[in-house]
């Protein structure tokens, strides 16, 4: 693999005092400037709109944040270096090495949204505590349910007795008062 070089493009521009009073005009015109976020995971794919009063609030990554974030490449970088033949292993690791070093040099300077998780070493073991509560949820869900199909199961049992004794009031042994008809609760 050739190097790649780092070229860096010179771009000018020429204002007159017409051009300016026109960008002037435009600039007041688009003063609820939006910039839209895009991205695609799979099938999906999200896109939000970012005002620049929100682009005003965003301050520089913590170094936190940069930690996760390359502690992230790192695991990716393993992953992919697990699946690589060696005929391209050199290849590839020198890339995603140089990829990771680019990538840790340019959130150096790069700007994010506030965030509220300050410290993400403990975010995988809350993860953990959280899906783990999850499964206890569902398990007592289930056997709650099953608790409730029980209890119906009793209940039209009791409902059939109860009607069984009254169908026929000369042959039941019920009070006269109990031998009239009653009203069926629905709930």
């Amino acid at each position: 693999m050739g190097k790649t070089q780092n070229t860096k493009r010179k771009v000018t521009v020429k204002d007159s005092s017409k051009e300016n009073a026109k960008n002037q005009k435009k600039k007041s015109r688009n003063s609820s400037k939006t910039i839209v976020v895009s991205s695609t995971s799979g099938m999906t794919s999200v896109t939000r709109k970012i005002s620049a009063a929100a682009l005003a609030k965003w301050k520089p990554l913590t170094h936190s944040s940069r930690k996760y974030c390359l502690q992230l490449m790192d695991y990716g970088i393993q992953m992919v270096m697990s699946r690589i033949s060696d005929n391209m292993f050199k290849d590839v690791q020198s890339q995603l090495v140089s990829t990771r070093r680019s990538l840790s040099l340019k959130m150096e300077d790069r700007k994010g949204p506030v965030n509220k998780v300050k410290d993400y070493k403990n975010l995988s073991q809350t993860l953990i505590k959280l899906t783990e509560a999850n499964k206890k949820l569902d398990e007592q869900l289930s056997i709650l349910e099953n608790a409730i199909k029980m209890e119906e199961i009793l209940c039209t049992k009791m409902e059939e007795e109860f009607e069984s004794m009254t169908t026929d009031p000369e042959e039941t042994q019920l009070h006269p008062l109990l031998q009239q008809p009653f009203e069926k609760v629905d709930f």
